[in-house]
């Protein structure tokens, strides 16, 4: 969810930045965009809604989505193993899907 979640919403806010220019209104639709995207693929992730929001502010392009959203994203994923598995000694994730 946190790789997706992320990807999701950074490439709504850039489909939405390449046709709309950034108001109140289209931060808000976008959001609302990737969030019932989110929900539809089962891949919801909340704070992946600020990823949109940032896009749209900063007027990103595509390379966006590799260098920081997708290496922020799997550094995430990477340290919460790392913290689950080796301090805490726990399984984590529980499941893969």
């Amino acid at each position: 969810n946190v790789l997706f979640g992320h990807l999701l919403s950074a490439l709504v806010g850039i489909i939405f930045i390449t046709f709309f220019e950034a108001s109140f209104i289209t931060l808000g639709l976008a959001v609302g965009v990737s969030t019932m995207l989110m929900l539809a693929l089962k891949i919801a992730h909340p704070p992946a809604g600020g990823t949109v929001i940032m896009v749209m502010i900063g007027d990103v392009s595509f390379h966006f989505l590799i260098f920081p959203v997708m290496v922020g994203a799997i550094t995430i994923i990477i340290g919460g193993i790392i913290y689950n598995r080796l301090l805490l000694k726990r399984k984590y994730p529980l499941s893969w899907k």
